[in-house]
């Protein structure tokens, strides 16, 4: 640990160097894991670099300086090392170089004031409280289609009565959104991040007994036995697969942003954060889904980024239980409609299953810090991981019901 800015895991033959002042993770091979080793311990030269990678391979080609070079001027460019005043190079573990700090000093901010309007408010029914949202625009800038999407997703969630116990707050404002979290205020380039950070601050409030939950984009399916946690990038069927088994009696908990954390006993390993947010049915799947949903039918289209989306709530009687069992993860797939294909299930790697993590986000701009991806890979180290690939969703639920 470098001034508690980075963290390091070995996963199969790399080494994940985890930057916790911007959220990325780097997969070194086996010369850079060397070298990134080495300076952590002391700074060095290029040459004394040079020297600690011929000890480990004595016939590296002699143009291997070169590469020394680019390398350490990629990692500076990160902010991951600097060239001290004596030309020996160092880890920077400033944790201000790699961040991207949006949060302001302000602790209100005068919405009114800059000309917005208030459009939606509910209160949502958390696991301990409830909270009330609320949904802002500036008339002139705001996208009705965010607008529209984000009032979707929120829509699954239970609605309470009665004034909220706390406020969260967005505010779109043309391509800048303004979010007033617990008093916060955070300004983000974009409704992605925002929401990203929304539903951050919506798990961290369903569960404060946990600590350091993160958030993952994922849906979350299971039974009594556990959860199966599915990553997925936009496109890959995940929702309408996770959709498919909700209707035949899996338990839901979560679609599009799903939180994960460590019990709150050492021994009980991870739980499932359930967010029950509405299922975004794209269009291709209505005619599929509507004879287990048939509410899908009247439910209002909201169009966005091209596409066609129909918000389809799960009813709350579907839902993963507060039970800790229930919420314990079994596996982890990663699932992939591929039409005229035959269905398969193979197991993966823990690296495979890293990466493959990272290419679907998060779920929120708020990056995991280190504690965040040490929960990340005890997830991925501690339950069996596959891949499914399928055409037909009675085959892919009866792959899933083996492992489940």
């Amino acid at each position: 640990m470098v001034s508690q800015r980075f963290g390091w895991y070995e996963i199969d033959d790399a080494l994940i160097v985890v930057d916790a002042a911007s959220g990325e993770a780097l997969f070194l091979n086996q010369s850079a894991s060397i070298l990134w080793l080495a300076l952590t311990e002391a700074p060095c030269s290029e040459a004394e670099l040079a020297d600690i990678l011929a000890g480990y391979f004595p016939d590296l080609p002699s143009g291997q300086a070169t590469g020394i070079t680019a390398l350490l001027g990629d990692w500076e460019a990160k902010g991951l090392c600097r060239q001290g005043a004596s030309g020996r190079w160092e880890v920077n573990g400033d944790p201000s170089a790699g961040a991207d700090d949006a949060r302001s000093d302000k602790a209100t901010a005068d919405w009114r004031g800059g000309g917005a309007q208030l459009v939606w408010s509910r209160g949502i029914r958390l696991h301990v409280e409830t909270v009330a949202v609320e949904i802002w625009v500036t008339p002139d800038h705001a996208s009705r289609e965010g607008v529209e999407r984000l009032q979707g997703f929120l829509g699954g969630l239970p609605q309470a009565e009665g004034p909220g116990q706390s406020r969260l707050a967005i505010w779109i404002d043309g391509p800048q959104c303004h979010l007033l979290l617990d008093g916060v205020h955070r300004t983000t380039q974009g409704l992605s991040d925002a929401t990203g950070f929304l539903f951050q601050a919506l798990v961290n409030h369903a569960y404060p007994e946990c600590r350091n939950p993160i958030t993952l984009h994922a849906g979350a399916i299971g039974n009594a036995g556990g959860t199966i946690i599915m990553p997925a990038i936009s496109g890959s069927g995940k929702t309408t697969l996770t959709a498919y088994l909700a209707a035949q009696g899996w338990r839901y908990g979560g679609d599009d942003i799903i939180g994960l954390a460590r019990a709150e006993t050492p021994d009980a390993g991870l739980l499932l954060l359930p967010l029950p947010s509405a299922l975004g049915i794209k269009t291709g799947s209505w005619a599929l889904l509507a004879p287990h949903f048939p509410a899908l039918r009247d439910l209002p289209e909201v169009r966005y980024e091209g596409k066609q989306v129909r918000y389809l709530p799960v009813p709350a009687s579907h839902h993963i239980g507060p039970e800790h069992q229930g919420r314990r993860p079994i596996a982890l797939v990663f699932p992939r409609y591929v039409a005229g294909s035959a269905c398969s299930l193979r197991g993966i790697s823990e690296g495979e299953a890293l990466r493959s993590i990272l290419e679907s986000g998060s779920g929120a701009s708020a990056s995991p810090d280190l504690d965040g991806f040490a929960t990340l890979i005890a997830l991925i180290r501690s339950v069996p991981r596959y891949r499914l690939e399928y055409d037909r969703l009675d085959d892919a639920v009866r792959e899933l019901a083996q492992l489940a």
